[in-house]
C-alpha cells in the first residue's frame, strides 16, 4: 500500500531529525512549495501548473519542466497547454544547452495554437542564439520566425498567466532589424532600426540596444549588431 500523506510527512520529520544530528552531512533542501497541499489533496492540471510555475520560481526547472509536462497532457483547456509548452521552454533555456529541447516545446505550442504569437517570438530568440554560437544561417529562421509571428501578433487571446519577456507586436520589430542584418539586408535594417529608434514602448535595456545598433550601423563597424 502506498504511504498516506500523513505518514509521509513523519517521514519527512524523522528524515529532518537525523540530518540536524548530522551537522557532516550535506544536503540540498527541497523548497517549501505552498500549492503541493492542493495539488496532493486536488490534482487537477490547474493545480500543477501552479506548482510547477513555484517550482520553476525556485530554480528547480527539473520538476518545474515535469509538472508543466502533466498539465499540458491533461488539460482541456488549450491555453493552459499552450502556457505550458512556452515555460518548458524557458526551463530548458534555462538549464543550458538544450535548444533542441527549447524548439520541440515551441513547435508543439505553435501546433496546438498557430495564430498566437508569443512562441513565434520565443523560437526567433532560440534561432538567434544558435546563429551566435553555431549555425550562421540559422539567422534565416530567426528572421522568418519573427515575419510570422508579426502577422499575427494583433490577433485576440486570452493573456497569459505568467510573464515571458513579449509585450507586443513592436518586440517583432527589433527582431527583424537584428536579423535583417545579419542576412545582409543592411539598408532595411537600418531603416527599421532609425523607425523603431522614434518609438517609447520599449523595455530601457532594449531601447538601448536599439541606439547602439544603430550607432554601429551608421558607423558602419560591421557586424556588431545583437543583443
Amino acid at each position: 500500500m502506498k504511504p498516506t500523506y500523513d505518514e509521509l510527512k513523519q517521514q519527512v520529520i524523522e528524515l529532518q531529525k537525523e540530518l540536524d544530528s548530522r551537522p557532516e552531512l550535506q544536503f540540498h533542501p527541497t523548497p517549501h512549495i505552498r500549492n503541493l497541499r492542493n495539488y496532493i489533496d486536488d490534482p487537477t492540471p490547474e493545480n500543477m501548473f501552479y506548482v510547477a510555475q513555484e517550482y520553476e520560481a525556485f530554480g528547480q526547472t527539473a520538476s518545474a519542466i515535469g509538472f508543466y509536462h502533466q498539465c499540458a497532457e491533461r488539460t482541456s483547456n488549450d491555453n493552459l497547454s499552450y502556457e505550458c509548452l512556452l515555460r518548458m521552454s524557458i526551463c530548458y533555456r534555462e538549464q543550458g544547452d538544450r535548444k533542441a529541447h527549447e524548439k520541440n516545446s515551441l513547435l508543439m505550442a505553435i501546433a496546438l495554437i498557430p495564430d498566437r504569437p508569443e512562441a513565434y517570438f520565443l523560437l526567433s530568440l532560440v534561432y538567434e542564439r544558435i546563429a551566435h554560437s553555431e549555425d550562421n544561417q540559422r539567422w534565416w529562421d530567426s528572421y522568418t520566425y519573427a515575419c510570422i509571428g508579426e502577422s499575427v501578433a494583433d490577433n485576440k487571446h486570452q493573456p497569459l498567466q505568467s510573464d515571458i519577456d513579449y509585450y507586443g507586436s513592436h518586440f517583432f520589430l527589433f527582431q527583424k532589424a537584428v536579423t535583417l542584418w545579419w542576412v545582409g539586408r543592411c539598408d532595411e535594417s537600418r531603416k527599421l532600426f532609425e523607425e523603431i529608434l522614434k518609438r517609447n514602448d520599449y523595455p530601457k535595456s532594449i531601447q538601448k540596444l536599439i541606439e547602439n545598433n544603430l550607432s554601429n550601423l551608421i558607423k558602419n563597424k560591421g557586424r556588431n549588431m545583437g543583443r
